[in-house]
């Protein structure tokens, strides 16, 4: 557990109070993130469009499967869902937890 505790003592330092401060310290570590969490399910998604996803809401030359896209477009969704929550001091509870499940339709899947 000390490694734990170290590591918790540490975020409590940093005293972050809103969601642009806990974005800056999870600066890059949300692409990194969302791209290896995607590379497990998915061998299609890609650092670079992960990356651009989170940067720009977007890829350019882009000519592999959209369900790709969806996917790392529900990382980013996920990631802002997540900052938007810390900043409403919203309890991490069944309700907040079954809103980082998408939708069907955004997925690209009709039910």
């Amino acid at each position: 557990m000390k490694n734990y505790e170290l590591a918790l003592e540490l975020w409590q330092q940093r005293n972050i109070q809103n969601d642009a401060e806990l974005a800056e310290a999870l600066n890059g570590h949300s692409i990194a993130f969302a791209y290896h969490s995607g590379k497990i399910e998915n061998e299609k998604v890609t650092y670079h469009d992960t990356r651009e996803i989170f940067e720009h809401d977007g890829v350019t030359s882009y000519t592999g499967d959209l369900r790709t896209l969806f996917e790392i477009r529900n990382a980013k969704d996920a990631f802002e869902l997540l900052l938007t929550a810390f900043n409403e001091r919203r309890k991490l509870d069944e309700e907040l937890i079954k809103k980082f499940e998408p939708s069907q339709e955004s997925v690209g899947q009709k039910s």
